[in-house]
């Protein structure tokens, strides 16, 4: 949506909001597009397609995605390059964040598990 010319910044607002709530369904459309675009450089349409191509699982557990409050999984991507590798489930995106995206520390976590 839009500002109209010549509206001020409160009643431009004021109509997004209108909108926004008059049309959730198409809002939400919006705001997921706007977001994967601006933080991940993907649309809606390639998010499908990676997951789609892990067989609709996380790429890592292999678990569907189960989450009973309709979250999505997660877009994975190497924070120093941007690069998306994947789509995770919350467990698995958040333990790769914990171990910082380092391999070192993720072998390490193996070796001693396997203790």
């Amino acid at each position: 949506m839009s500002a109209k010319p010549g509206l001020c910044k409160s009643c431009s607002s004021a109509r997004t909001r209108a909108w926004r709530d008059a049309n959730p369904d198409e809002w939400e459309r919006h705001r997921r597009r706007s977001y994967l675009k601006q933080k991940y450089g993907i649309t809606p349409e390639q998010y499908d397609e990676i997951l789609a191509a892990q067989g609709g699982v996380c790429a890592i557990c292999g678990d569907p995605p189960a989450d009973s409050r309709g979250y999505r999984m997660h877009v994975d991507h190497c924070h120093s390059t941007g690069r998306v590798r994947g789509i995770l489930c919350g467990p698995c995106n958040r333990g790769l964040g914990n171990f910082a995206d380092n391999p070192t520390r993720l072998l390490a976590a193996v070796d001693y598990l396997h203790r």
